[in-house]
């Protein structure tokens, strides 16, 4: 169960109140010399000054979702001049939540978290359709907060030292894998399909969770995972794990010695088929507002919520949580998204049978 949080409206009543105490405020915040006194914003308008912003997330405290709303909370509240309530309606991964702001007003009083990479595949995919009550374009787009890559690991004694070894290998490899839903199976059949001309895999599922999976990569029961980065650093650190490769379009300043998977000479189609799964997957947690958000509230909404994420503080707290927070705008995210519903039909089909299967 979730607790509602009730969002006062913004009424005409409420509008004649506020018009008039603006007038007061004016004549008391006057200069001798009768001009107006600059407020803090340098004079810009804050429509949210005041008012309170639900910002919906669609899982449980204490995961990396939450973190990231919770993180940005103060930031944000410093930008727009509004209390903003972090309210966690999980279920779904995080369709519920996404329901819920898809049906809020758009007035900029309830926003909510992306899952980039696990929402985006279940519209692709179309393996929740009686879940999905929203058309994924037509949210109003904030911000990116995390493009998180990801990560193929082996246990620290594997005789895979390189991911050319791996492919080399003469055995069958077996991937672990925690559930047949998440994205470290969506990893593990991509690089199956793309590379089993290669290589022998098995997918090995039914870990009930990243930890278990993990233990059995460091026993050496399965011979590579898949995971965030910043998920594994921790083990990596400790000699239990190694990275073998990035999945992703760089390497990552956490892990500067692991080359990314785009370093490989790789065929074209491979490459088309990688281009959309690590724009997919790096898409990351993000901030959508309700549908037809009015220009003169999502600019400024957006505008909020950019300079928030890339606070200093914040980008530094993150960062040294082992956090890859790479801030873009609502323009910069909506494109992304655009692009990555626009995958290929072999890509749509893969992610299709990796779900059903």
């Amino acid at each position: 169960m979730f607790s509602s949080t009730h969002i006062p409206g913004r009424g005409a009543a409420r509008a004649v109140i506020a018009g008039f105490g603006l007038l007061l405020l004016a004549a008391a915040c006057s200069d001798d010399d009768g001009t107006e006194a600059a407020g803090e914003s340098g004079g810009e308008a804050r429509p949210f000054d005041g008012e309170t912003i639900e910002l919906v997330v669609g899982y449980d405290p204490g995961g990396s979702f939450d973190d990231a709303a919770r993180w940005l909370q103060p930031y944000l509240e410093e930008q727009t001049g509004a209390t903003v309530v972090v309210e966690n309606r999980p279920g779904a991964g995080n369709l519920i939540a996404l329901n819920y702001v898809w049906a809020s007003e758009p007035d900029g009083s309830v926003i909510g978290t992306l899952n980039g990479p696990g929402n985006t595949v279940t519209v692709l995919a179309e393996t929740a359709s009686d879940s999905v009550e929203f058309e994924l374009p037509r949210f109003s787009y904030l911000a990116g907060l995390t493009s998180e890559p990801r990560l193929m690991t082996v246990g620290a004694d594997s005789p895979y030292e390189t991911f050319e070894d791996l492919l080399a290998a003469d055995e069958e490899i077996l991937l672990g894998v925690t559930g047949t839903s998440g994205s470290g199976y969506n990893d593990a059949v991509f690089m199956q399909s793309v590379f089993g001309d290669q290589i022998e895999t098995e997918i090995v599922s039914g870990f009930e969770s990243g930890a278990e999976n993990q233990l059995a990569l460091i026993r050496g029961e399965v011979d590579a995972s898949f995971n965030l980065l910043g998920g594994e650093l921790a083990a990596i650190e400790a000699g239990e794990i190694r990275g073998l490769v990035v999945l992703g379009n760089e390497r990552s300043p956490l892990l500067p010695d692991v080359p990314a998977i785009v370093e490989y000479d790789l065929p074209a189609d491979v490459m088309e088929m990688l281009d959309i799964h690590i724009t997919i997957s790096q898409l990351g947690v993000a901030l959508v507002a309700p549908p037809d958000l009015p220009d003169d509230l999502l600019g400024p909404l957006s505008d909020a919520v950019f300079e928030a994420a890339s606070d200093p503080a914040l980008v530094e707290e993150a960062t040294s949580r082992g956090v890859n927070w790479a801030p873009r705008t609502g323009a910069e995210l909506k494109s992304a998204v655009e692009d990555a519903l626009d995958a290929p039909a072999e890509y749509v089909e893969l992610m299709r049978e990796a779900a059903t299967s």
